[in-house]
């Protein structure tokens, strides 16, 4: 869930009406010169009416007129130091800043040494820079709007603005302390300001959170609790994001029930937020309480309902995880090799930390019929592994083999999933132990790629297996294998296994049609040098719940 970055408050309110608190401020400190300039020059009493006139457009936002009036005294006056300085306040309020600086600047020449003048020339200076720093910070340069904004707010141009840009671009660049170091510094330049404190103890929760979530991702959820729990069960308005967090970190540590009642109190301060619904039904999910979070799902409010539907990719099938499934196919091999069909039926059941597979299917190969019943028990252990057993049977003793026993273990860092396997066959009158070594990594979603070696000892076979894997979404999932090596073949009770260079593609595709009901199917090739060429498909329908 992306951290949302605090609302700024009076800042926006600020960065959109500066210019006019700005040529206000300036407006009303010009307006206190005396009627007698800086040059000694006394006004007649038409100029004091002209100037009296413009001053109060300038007061009232009436910029565009008093710009006019402004400029056709100071042409009429023969560019008069006071026309000037009444020009170029005009021209500053009409965000004319380089025309105005120009009109000072022309007035420095006329009367050098002029204090007044370049003092206003070093302010509109200033503005000027201000305005370059808001030009950065609103093209999101942060480090650019952070050096020069400090170097303004260390001075003392326009302390208010450039110190809240450069709070503001430190927070953006992930510089929490920095940016409440620079909040601390304007509170005690402007204690009034109850703004101020607010956006702190929001760039504070923010910090918090952020830290708190990384903890989270690493597995140290004791070190995310002592972080986040005071400043969510400590507080009276508790913050949403950290109560998030603060709830995900209660169910890394198997702490369902604090989990639970975050997540309870969130959902009833927030009943339309979408984020939280998500995520409560995903806490549902881990503790498999699949129909509980489907009931959630189904009350939610509509608006709610809509958004979290869309975050879930316009799809709940991920929430059922129990299936039974019917499957059948055939194939057809060169060498005038009769073709072959395999039928059966599956069942998957989930429990809290653990599946159990079971499946029957009835096979015909070599003019031979052969049923397998086969049964895997997938659980969790510790330390993120997951592990797996299971058996297989065939009655008929032929082809297949007369009974089997597997076994694997696996776990996942970070992108990569990692995982090994053993499996004992035992026909008439062979013995024979596969292994498998392989890992899987995952690239940016939905692609994901795994290498499997599987060999065995007993017959010097071995293949080489690569599995892409492509999900679309949570309906649609395409997959493929190729494999090489020296497979071993089976041929039958009398005719024993062959070794033979071998090369198997497969491409399969799964569509859930309705949440419930998915379809499959899949297509091969295998070749076996001088053996046969065969080629084939399956197809399938599973039914969720």
């Amino acid at each position: 869930m992306a951290t949302k970055k605090p609302a700024i408050g009076s800042f926006l309110i600020y960065i959109e009406s500066v210019k006019v608190r700005m040529l206000v401020g300036v407006a009303m400190l010009v307006i206190s010169l005396v009627p007698i300039s800086a040059s000694g020059h006394v006004e007649s009493n038409e100029n004091g009416n002209i100037k009296q006139k413009i001053n109060t457009m300038l007061y009232e936002h009436k910029n565009k007129e008093a710009l006019a009036e402004a400029k056709e005294k100071y042409q009429r006056n023969q560019n008069s130091y006071a026309a000037g300085l009444l020009y170029s306040r005009a021209l500053l309020a009409n965000q004319q800043l380089e025309m105005a600086i120009g009109v000072l600047q022309e007035l420095s020449k006329k009367y050098p040494g002029n204090s007044e003048i370049e003092s206003l020339i070093l302010k509109y200076g200033n503005y000027k820079k201000i305005k370059e720093l808001e030009s950065f910070f609103e093209k999101k340069e942060y480090e650019k709007s952070i050096n020069i904004g400090q170097n303004l707010f260390y001075q003392g141009v326009d302390s208010y603005r450039s110190g809240m840009i450069v709070a503001q671009s430190e927070f953006r660049l992930g510089h929490y302390q920095k940016s409440i170091q620079i909040y601390e510094e304007l509170i005690k330049k402007y204690p009034e300001d109850n703004s101020l404190i607010k956006e702190k103890k929001n760039i504070e929760m923010q910090m918090v959170a952020s830290q708190a979530s990384l903890l989270v991702k690493e597995g140290h959820w004791i070190r995310a609790v002592d972080i986040a729990s005071p400043y969510f069960e400590r507080s009276e308005n508790p913050d949403k994001n950290i109560g998030l967090i603060l709830a995900k970190a209660y169910m890394q540590g198997k702490k369902e029930k604090k989990a639970m009642d975050i997540y309870a109190y969130l959902i009833k301060k927030y009943p339309q937020d979408a984020d939280i619904s998500l995520d409560y039904m995903n806490a549902l999910l881990t503790e498999y309480h699949d129909q509980q979070a489907l009931e959630f799902y189904n009350a939610l409010p509509v608006k709610s309902k809509s958004k979290v539907f869309h975050i879930l990719g316009e799809n709940l099938s991920h929430y059922y995880t129990n299936y039974i499934m019917t499957y059948g196919g055939a194939a057809a091999s060169t060498k005038n090799y009769p073709v072959d069909n395999e039928v059966g039926i599956a069942v998957n059941k989930t429990f809290k930390k653990s599946a159990l597979y079971l499946s029957v299917s009835r096979w015909n190969r070599f003019h031979q019929d052969a049923t397998r019943i086969e049964g895997i028990y997938y659980f969790e252990l510790k330390n993120g592994y997951d592990a797996y057993v299971g058996g297989e049977y065939s009655p008929e003793n032929n082809f297949l083999a007369h009974y089997g026993f597997l076994a694997g273990l696996s776990k996942s860092i970070k992108n990569i999933n990692i995982y090994g396997g053993i499996r004992q066959l035992e026909f008439t009158a062979l013995s024979a132990t596969v292994l498998s070594l392989g890992a899987r990594y995952y690239f940016v979603e939905p692609v994901s790629l795994g290498l499997t070696l599987y060999y065995v000892p007993k017959t010097t076979a071995y293949s080489i297996m690569l599995s892409p894997e492509w999900n679309f979404n949570t309906k649609n999932r395409l997959y493929g294998n190729i494999s090489w090596g020296m497979a071993g073949e089976n041929l039958g009770v009398n005719l024993g296994i062959l070794n033979t260079p071998s090369i198997n593609l497969l491409v399969g595709d799964s569509y859930r049609v309705v949440p419930h009901i998915e379809v499959g199917v899949q297509g091969f090739l295998e070749y076996r040098k001088a053996l046969y060429n065969r080629v084939g498909g399956l197809g399938y329908v599973r039914y969720w719940w």
